[in-house]
């Protein structure tokens, strides 16, 4: 798996959210990547939020950072999903989910993340709606994703409050780790 796979994206100005929604949406997008990472075996160093200027706009956007990559194909897969099912779910639950808050939020960055990587690896993640001769497709990745969403729903939540308490919207995996009531995994060397 790669070592450092995240772009930065640009906050279209079309979405109908306000810079406080945004944050919030993001913070359950990164705290969705890490949990999810964390309990597929990756070790998470961190997770932030943080402004960044693209084509002389200020927007803000986040990152998780890993220290290892150890798990199956699934699981990385699974923890490239869980970012765009948290921050969707997260929308939702606030009454904030307009189309393009959706598509914002559908993050197509960490898809492709999946797909191009996966594919590198030799594991094959389809777009279509079936999979042939046993190839899995991003719906099963993401019905599987949302599963494992609405289980660790309250420290995913507890972890993106945190990430936005905290004073430089950063947080250590060790911290999002004690959220969901695991250990964060060992670093790779």
């Amino acid at each position: 798996m790669p070592d450092d796979f995240h772009d930065v994206t640009v906050v279209p100005q079309c979405v109908d959210l306000s810079p406080d929604e945004v944050l919030r949406s993001l913070s359950f997008h990164e705290i969705g990547h890490a949990a999810v990472g964390i309990l597929a075996g990756m070790h998470c160093d961190y997770s932030e939020l943080f402004e960044a200027e693209i084509d002389g706009d200020r927007c803000w956007t986040g990152r998780t950072v890993w220290g290892s990559f150890k798990t199956s194909h699934f699981g990385f897969a699974a923890m490239c999903a869980a970012g765009p099912v948290a921050g969707s779910r997260q929308l939702a639950e606030a009454d904030l989910l307009s189309e393009q808050a959706a598509a914002w939020a559908d993050s197509v960055h960490d898809r492709e993340t999946a797909v191009v990587n996966l594919a590198r690896a030799g594991f094959r993640i389809t777009l279509e709606e079936s999979g042939s001769h046993g190839e899995m497709t991003w719906r099963q990745v993401v019905t599987f994703t949302e599963a494992l969403a609405e289980k660790y729903w309250p420290h995913i939540t507890a972890g993106a409050e945190s990430l936005l308490c905290s004073p430089d919207f950063k947080i250590s995996g060790n911290s999002i780790a004690q959220a969901i009531g695991i250990t964060n995994p060992p670093r790779a060397d």
